[in-house]
């Protein structure tokens, strides 16, 4: 049985769960841990983004409170931290304050500073919605929380109340619909569950039209800008008929791939499960809300000092995670194995600096036409015309990470 606060005697309850979205300098952000931890039976967590610095400060100076406070960094996935705690403290713009309120958890949204007359709307909805309060210093942050506990949680439980009402009220019909089909997938028999999107029937039209595909994107799995259902809703509301989402996985047999995994902008061994199950739920959402077709994908790095030593390959349509370690043949064979389709990307020297020239396939394109099934001629603002003059299957791909790459 879930606990809420409030429920038995204060000193004696269970852990009171706060996330802290740290969103301010360092010295504010030291005084609003050290005034959440005044309060009995709290269990704070704090989360400081890519200041890998502050992180470093604030373990040091919490280091003997290592059972009631956890400093993290980058997170990954933001909403599901959410749901495991009773309140959130932020700063409006750290996180939108809808996106607080979907996961049906009250907020205290800390006023004032830099840019906060742009903030008064998120502050105006989280009181007329009667889901959280406002504060505009340490002491006044930890005051509100104090407050919210008094009575056996009275104030708390309230708050989270109206916080699920507005969550379930701004909920659409067809993301209700989503989720119910999903759960019914969940327990059908295989004959009963909704078609593998490669079969899913299209409607009967005696035009014949051009689709809008994109199978190269990255959400904040990896290190695209946004996160999982903000990319479904950002391709689905332009009208897209399908798209993959395709996030980094390197291959840590290699310097630059056990680098790039202490960074917490790429895939991870661990990250897999909770990717594929979140890549299979929006990809009912997507078909239910937009009719767009959701290819679950990922961009296996095997990068290496020179660019002749390099190689990203796409794999598109996957049912199952494969392991980065193996060799790129072996990759090609099991995305096969799967049904699903191998794209080498960007294979050909790029002209913008984002990011360096990826060519052992390209320099060993004999060796590996039998196993590719398309070759990006175009990557965001780079046209490969090499690619086009060989006559090889070519595709194109936004390699999406951020809003503005989607008009490239």
């Amino acid at each position: 049985m879930r606990w809420w606060p409030g429920d038995g005697e204060e000193k004696k309850g269970p852990k009171k769960k706060i996330l802290y979205l740290v969103n301010s300098r360092r010295k504010k952000s030291m005084r609003t841990v050290e005034r959440l931890l005044e309060i009995q039976q709290a269990e704070l967590t704090v989360v400081v983004g890519k200041e890998e610095g502050l992180k470093h400060d604030l373990r040091k100076a919490f280091s003997g409170e290592k059972e009631r406070v956890q400093i993290l960094g980058w997170v990954k996935n933001l909403a599901g931290l959410i749901q495991q705690h009773d309140l959130v403290v932020t700063k409006p713009g750290t996180i939108s304050v809808r996106e607080i309120l979907a996961t049906g958890r009250p907020v205290i949204l800390v006023e004032g500073g830099k840019g906060a007359d742009k903030r008064k709307g998120m502050c105006r909805m989280v009181i007329r919605v009667g889901c959280g309060a406002l504060a505009d210093s340490p002491r006044e942050i930890g005051a509100r929380v104090k407050a919210a506990w008094q009575g056996g949680g009275v104030g708390l439980r309230e708050w989270t109340r109206r916080a699920r009402r507005e969550a379930e009220r701004s909920r659409g019909a067809a993301e209700k619909l989503a989720e119910r089909i999903l759960k019914m997938t969940q327990t059908a028999h295989s004959v009963d569950r909704i078609p593998e999107l490669r079969l899913v029937p299209r409607q009967a039209t005696n035009r014949k039209g051009l689709l809008m595909v994109d199978l190269h994107a990255h959400s904040l799995f990896s290190d695209g800008r946004l996160t999982l259902r903000e990319l479904v809703d950002f391709y689905g509301r332009r009208g897209f008929d399908a798209m993959a989402v395709t996030d980094h996985l390197v291959d840590r047999r290699r310097l630059l791939g056990r680098l790039a995994n202490m960074t917490g902008l790429v895939l991870t061994l661990d990250d897999l499960p909770e990717y594929f199950r979140a890549l299979a739920e929006e990809r009912n959402r997507a078909w239910t809300k937009y009719r767009m077709i959701l290819f679950p994908g990922l961009e296996f790095n095997h990068d290496g000092l020179t660019a002749k030593g390099s190689a990203h390959l796409l794999g598109v349509d996957l049912q199952e995670p494969i392991d980065p370690a193996l060799s790129l043949k072996e990759i090609c064979h099991q995305v096969r194995q799967q049904g699903g389709l191998t794209i080498a990307a960007h294979p050909h020297h790029m002209s913008s600096s984002w990011g360096k020239d990826t060519l052992y396939l390209w320099s060993r394109q004999d060796e590996f036409r039998p196993l590719i099934d398309a070759w990006e001629i175009g990557n965001r603002d780079d046209l490969f015309n090499p690619v086009g003059l060989k006559r090889m299957p070519f595709i194109a791909g936004s390699d999406f990470h951020k809003p503005k790459h989607l008009t490239s």
